[in-house]
This record gives C-alpha cells, sequence and structure tokens, in this order.
C-alpha cells in the first residue's frame, strides 16, 4: 500500500497518465478484482495482496526509495518496482530465451537468481524460477541498492554503486545489474561467515561471527563509525571524489576494559568518550606503491590500542546518517549524524555551537547511550529511521 508510481506496489503498472489522476480508494473489491479492474494503480490508501506471491511463502522482505526485494522459504530472491539503477536488475535474457531491453521500472516481482555463473542472471515470474545454486536467507535495501545473504553466510549485493554502497572495491562504484558476491569477507584472514546484515540509506553493514561489525558505503555523516584518519587515507589512495569506503571496514568500539559490551553508563552524553583523531591504524596490506587493490580488498585488522575487539554486536540498524548497534549485554551504541537527537547521546538545541550548526552533533565512532536513558532496562531492539531511531 501507498505510492505505486515506480512499480513499488508489485501489483502491476499504472495505466492513468498523472494529468488524469483521480481520487480512488478499492472500496468492496478483493485484491483481485482491484489489480484486474483497469482502475488506476498509482498508488492504494489500503493493503492490496501481491498476486504473484500466491503460490509462495515469503520470509523477508525490505523496501528501497522506490524498490522492493523479498526473499521466500524455498530461498528463491525477489526484486521490482523502481529500476533505474539497476537495483531491481538488469538481465541478461529473460525466461523464454528472448532479450530484454534495459527496463527502468519492474512492475510485478521478478524472481532474481544465479544460473552458471555468477555473472549470468536470471529474471523471470515467480512461477518460472530459474535452476539456482544459491539459496537466500535474508535481504535488505538501500536507497537504491540492495544486499542479501545466502545460507552460507555470503553476502551478494546490486544496484548502484555510488559511494561504495555496494562494498565491491573501486569496480562496485560503477553499480551492478545482478547480484555480485563480497568476496573479500571470506578471501581476507579477517573475513568469516555473515550472520546478519543491514542497508542505511547509503551504507552497509554487516555483523560477522563472533559478532564482529563491518560497514562501507558514504561518510559524510559520520555513520560508517570509522575515525577521520582512516577515512581520509582511503580516500586519498583511491583518488575518490566522495568520502566514502567502498570495501568492508571493522567497526572498533572504544576500550571499556570489561571485555564484552559492558561499558555501562559511560560518558554522559558520550561526546567526548573517545577523540576521533587518535582512532587511527593501517590499513591491512598496504605496501609502498599503495597497495590499493589489497589494501581496499580486505577487512581491516581487529587489534587497535583504546579498543574493545570483544564487543559483541548482535543488532545493526542504518538510517539515512546514522546506524545504532545493540550488543550481547543489551548496550546500544550510536553513531554519525545526530542534529535532530537521534543518537540519543543528548544533542539538543542548547549544544549547537555558531558557525557549526548540525556539524556538532556529528559522532565518527561509536558512543553508548547511557542506561539510564532506557530506565536501566535491557535493550533486545534497535531500529533507525531516517532522522530518528527506536528500541525495544
Amino acid at each position: 500500500f501507498g505510492s505505486n508510481q515506480f512499480g513499488q506496489l508489485g501489483i502491476g503498472s499504472p495505466i492513468l497518465p498523472v494529468s488524469n489522476l483521480v481520487h480512488w480508494e478499492p472500496q468492496n473489491l478483493s485484491s483481485i478484482e482491484y489489480c484486474t479492474s483497469g482502475v488506476d494503480l498509482w498508488w492504494s490508501g489500503r493493503p492490496a495482496r501481491i498476486m504473484a506471491f500466491k503460490e509462495c511463502r515469503i520470509k523477508d522482505i525490505a523496501c528501497g526509495e522506490s524498490h522492493c526485494s523479498a526473499v521466500d522459504l524455498d530461498g528463491r530472491l525477489y526484486a521490482w518496482g523502481g529500476n533505474e539503477f539497476r537495483q531491481v536488475g538488469a538481465p541478461r535474457r529473460a525466461c523464454g530465451g528472448r532479450l530484454p531491453a534495459f527496463e527502468h521500472q519492474v512492475n510485478l516481482p521478478a524472481c532474481v537468481g544465479p544460473t552458471i555463473a555468477a555473472s549470468e542472471f536470471l529474471l523471470c515470474m515467480p512461477s518460472q524460477s530459474p535452476v539456482r545454486k544459491v539459496h537466500f536467507t535474508g535481504v535488505d535495501c538501500g536507497a537504491q541498492f540492495s544486499l542479501a545473504l545466502d545460507r552460507s553466510g555470503m553476502i551478494w549485493a546490486w544496484g548502484c554503486g555510488e559511494g561504495g554502497v555496494l562494498g565491491l572495491g573501486i569496480e562496485g562504484l560503477l553499480g551492478r545489474g545482478s547480484p555480485v558476491p563480497l568476496e573479500s569477507f571470506r578471501t581476507s584472514a579477517n573475513g568469516g561467515s555473515c550472520s546478519s546484515l543491514s542497508c542505511g540509506s547509503y551504507h552497509g553493514l554487516a555483523i560477522l561471527e563472533g559478532g564482529r561489525l563491518f560497514t562501507w558505503g558514504r561518510s559524510e555523516g559520520g555513520q560508517l563509525g570509522l575515525p577521520a584518519t582512516l577515512l581520509s587515507k582511503h580516500t586519498e589512495q583511491l583518488g575518490l571524489e566522495d568520502t566514502c569506503v567502498c570495501a568492508p571496514q571493522q567497526v572498533l568500539f572504544p576500550f571499556n576494559g570489561d571485555g564484552c559490551g559492558s561499558g555501562g553508563d559511560i560518558g554522559g552524553h558520550g561526546f567526548s568518550a573517545m577523540q576521533d583523531a587518535d582512532q587511527t591504524r593501517e590499513y591491512r596490506g598496504q605496501n609502498e606503491d599503495g597497495g590499493k587493490a589489497r589494501a581496499m580488498a580486505e577487512p581491516l585488522n581487529n587489534r587497535h590500542d583504546g579498543h574493545d575487539s570483544t564487543v559483541c554486536v548482535t543488532q545493526v540498524s542504518g538510517g539515512d546518517v546514522h546506524t545504532l548497534a545493540l550488543d550481547a549485554s543489551f548496550q546500544v551504541w550510536s553513531w554519525g549524524w545526530g542534529e535532530f537527537g537521534q543518537l540519543g547521546l543528548g544533542f539538543s538545541h542548547a549544544s549547537y555551537k555558531v558557525g557549526m550548526g548540525g556539524m556538532a552533533s556529528k559522532r565518527l565512532t561509536p558512543a553508548v547511550i547511557p542506561a539510564s536513558s532506557f530506565d536501566f532496562m535491557p535493550i533486545r531492539s534497535v531500529a533507525c529511521g531516517g532522522g530518528f531511531s527506536s528500541a525495544i
């Protein structure tokens, strides 16, 4: 339900031009009658069943800016909606064997799955699912890209690659029209299997075995949780015009001496817990000639003075330009842009500094939200909106 301008509802294409739109809502029509009655489909004020999934059982679904992705119980991956940046997919061939023209929107759910080669994907209706070698278990969407997780713990990425949001290195900046695996987690000595993932609007997040958190994508708001020195070095080494990280890097948490997530109620508002200027470390595999390919393709080591590598992250959520993480001791960590108080660290209008505006709210590295803010109750889940956050 909601807007269907780009086919993101998965119930068919809008059939009337915008100039002829008339306010209409289904009254006594069933979902089937609604979708086949020939009425306008630009938007729906009430839930309408996606009839393309009538033979499927969906286990996970996610929404981007103008597209959707879903995974069913059989491990099939689907996408539909706006496709301007190939966030739904640009197939090499359709199920009938013909070569389709690139579509800027896909109005009904299409099954996306690998064939013989990882770079060759089919796009077809759910009832015509292709032969697959990958069993997907979860999916999430950013503004114009998607990430999916398979049962082996591999992350797959596709869509718009601007800002490094796909995590595929420099090559990924051009985007991908079909899911591509993030091999860096498997080839690096510091990698491993992913247990959970999340998308912010323009950044990606992944929790690996042992509760290690990795992040990549745009960084101008501090949403990656990485220190300024590391961000600057990454940008300079690769000659990037944008402030972004195009390969997964590990997020380190301030050391508080008590092991996994035991920081407690530290630092009041948390803005001075650890100075970003002191949080620096070398890229793994860097050499005198820059070591770009190797350094940018591998995640960072998890050892650095002043940081606790034993913090066990159990859940993470990305917003527009901020991030929340929950650890094994039910503490909530936050970082990124906090102009509207979305970090939960006590920023208010009284915290504004002359000439800085909302920049004073920016937190580059993780800080614990005081337990007192939650009345010392253990937190079980966190979620990020655009400029706000919530916790259970």
